[in-house]
């Protein structure tokens, strides 16, 4: 999740170049301001002048599936990739994005202290992204409940419950794959049948089964 970077106080940030390097930014139509996505919506706002602009929906017809085998020969020379700017976390080996705006931030995974130099990586570049439908307070929340019911749960995560901004969202990246398959099994089928065993009060009845060879495709 990028962070916003230090904005004056007098009104909305000037962004650099730089900053927008590789990012693709929204200017509020009123003020000229950037738009911020409104969590568990589908819109973007303008959080000095409250203007609210509808995010287009995506037609699914751009979404193409693609041939797995064929997809998997070309990846390294047909995907299309994007340029990211990543640091590595020296406690867990954890690569995360660094935003352009950022100068320190912590690693989602383990929480340290990030001290290591960015490096520039091609990446093959999502074709969709599923926002966040949860708001940080509400995850907050929902996170410090679950602590508080663990009654086995460490000190240190406790702790990090009650402190505030240590629960960041981030993307992770997914495949999805449907196949065909073909299979040919062998193997047992059993059928149940009931007996009765015993004699005056000690009559009960028992279930056994019946096994057969079974096959097919």
């Amino acid at each position: 999740m990028n962070q916003p970077a230090p904005t004056p106080k007098s009104g909305p940030p000037a962004y650099t170049q730089a900053q927008t390097a590789g990012l693709k930014r929204f200017p509020c139509k009123q003020c000229g301001a950037i738009l911020e996505y409104a969590v568990g919506t589908n819109t973007l706002k303008c959080k000095y002048c409250s203007s609210v602009q509808e995010i287009p929906k995506q037609d699914p017809a751009l979404i193409v599936e693609q041939d797995f085998l064929a997809t998997l020969s070309n990846l390294a020379a047909q995907a299309t990739t994007t340029e990211v700017t990543l640091v590595k976390c020296d406690t867990c080996g954890a690569e995360v994005t660094k935003p352009a705006e950022v100068t320190s931030l912590s690693c989602p995974y383990c929480n340290s202290n990030i001290v290591a130099q960015p490096m520039c990586k091609r990446i093959i570049k999502p074709q969709a992204l599923l926002p966040f439908k949860v708001p940080n307070e509400q995850a907050t929340k929902m996170f410090r409940d679950w602590v508080k019911s663990r009654w086995f749960a460490p000190n240190r995560l406790k702790e990090a419950a009650t402190l505030e901004g240590r629960l960041a969202g981030i993307y992770v990246p997914y495949w999805t794959y449907d196949s065909d398959t073909i299979c040919h099994y062998t193997g047992l089928r059993g059928e149940h049948y009931y007996v009765t065993v015993g004699s005056g009060n000690n009559r009960r009845t028992e279930q056994r089964t019946r096994w057969y060879p079974a096959s097919g495709t």
